[in-house]
């Protein structure tokens, strides 16, 4: 029974480690942005940036926001850095992209 208890713990304290982990990255919109930093191929800057003190609100969709980097990751392939990001709130889930520089 113990040898059975010591890889049970350690894999159920693992499962509610990735779902808490996935909830944060779905659940809140400052983790969708920086999931959409981190798939874009920037982990480091996804974690170091700090948005703009207010984000700005677009009049296309009601459920999509706005959020400009002050310190924003550089793209080597586009020589361009990626300043403006938008996220989309769907039900209770939340995306982000990259929607460009200006």
């Amino acid at each position: 029974m113990k040898k059975k208890l010591k890889w049970i713990v350690p894999s159920v304290l693992s499962v509610f480690g990735v779902l808490l982990i996935a909830c944060y990255f779905s659940m809140t919109a400052m983790g969708a942005l920086r999931f959409a930093i981190i798939t874009s191929g920037h982990p480091v800057a996804a974690f170091t940036f700090k948005t703009m003190a207010t984000p700005y609100y677009t009049y296309a969709e009601a459920n999509k926001t706005g959020y400009s980097l002050e310190n924003p990751p550089f793209e080597a392939d586009t020589q361009s850095e990626l300043v403006n990001w938008a996220v989309t709130k769907h039900g209770v889930f939340y995306t982000a992209y990259y929607e460009g520089w200006g």
